[in-house]
C-alpha cells in the first residue's frame, strides 16, 4: 500500500502548521497490457506544505510515475492531486500547461 507520512504537521497538537502546497489523495495510477492490469502507483497519500524540503525515493519506475502524475504529464487512475488549492485531474491540457511551475 502506498501510504506516506510526509506532512507539516505540529508533533504536539497534530495539525498542519501551513496549509499544505501539494496534497496527493488516494491515487492510483493502472496501466493496461492486455489483459493483465498494471498497478503502478497503489492508493497513495501524502500532502506537503509551502516551503517545505523533500525528495522522492523509491524504485526508478515508481519515482517516474509519481513525479509524472504529480506534473501532470499523465492522469492518475482514480484519486486526487491538488497543487495551490487546484485540483489538477479537473484542468484540461492548456490549463494544466499553464499551471506547471
Amino acid at each position: 500500500n502506498g501510504k506516506i507520512q510526509l506532512s507539516n504537521r505540529d508533533s504536539r497538537t497534530g495539525t498542519m502548521e501551513t496549509p499544505p502546497l501539494l496534497q496527493v489523495q488516494q491515487v492510483t495510477k493502472i496501466y493496461r497490457n492486455g489483459r493483465h492490469p498494471l498497478a503502478v502507483l497503489d492508493n497513495v497519500s501524502f500532502s506537503i506544505a509551502a516551503g517545505a524540503i523533500c525528495c522522492i525515493v523509491g524504485p526508478t519506475k515508481w519515482e517516474d510515475n509519481i513525479t509524472r502524475t504529480l506534473r501532470g504529464i499523465e492522469r492518475p487512475s482514480s484519486g486526487s492531486v491538488i497543487f495551490d488549492s487546484m485540483r489538477l485531474n479537473d484542468l484540461n491540457e492548456h490549463e494544466l500547461h499553464c499551471a506547471q511551475p
